[in-house]
């Protein structure tokens, strides 16, 4: 993997990998003038794609009807430096035709022991906790 970084003014940055561009920005004082995710956000939103493709993924292969997946994140992080998160926590919502509990709850488990390695990278540092829903499609 490679990555590339430009600074574009103030705390705006622009990263590049894979010949794609992402916007980061890490405002000073009012986090309302904020033009894009900061590198924080950005590490919070990587861990939660990973572990959503993986349990879109791994459901398709056991077989589930999984027709939509939302997954929301929360994180606290420390108030002192370095500010690393001290907790997240992942909300699968799923939706589907007869998707069964206990596959849900299987695949989540693999993602985040095994295959999400965005997510499990974080693990050092922060304690996970998980929950899942799942509607009817």
């Amino acid at each position: 993997m490679k990555a590339n970084i430009n600074w574009l003014r103030d705390g705006t940055f622009v990263g590049v990998c894979m010949g794609h561009s992402v916007l980061m920005d890490v405002p000073e004082g009012d986090q309302t003038t904020s033009l894009a995710p900061s590198p924080m956000d950005m590490l919070l939103i990587g861990a939660g794609g990973c572990t959503s493709y993986d349990v879109v993924t791994l459901l398709k292969e056991a077989g589930q009807d999984i027709t939509d997946c939302h997954v929301s994140m929360t994180a606290d992080v420390q108030d002192t430096p370095p500010e690393t998160f001290r907790t997240i926590h992942v909300q699968y919502h799923l939706k589907g035709k007869g998707l069964e509990p206990s596959a849900v709850q299987e695949v989540i488990r693999q993602s985040q022991e095994t295959y999400s390695v965005a997510l499990i990278s974080l693990l050092g540092v922060a304690a996970l906790t998980s929950g899942f829903e799942i509607s009817e499609a």
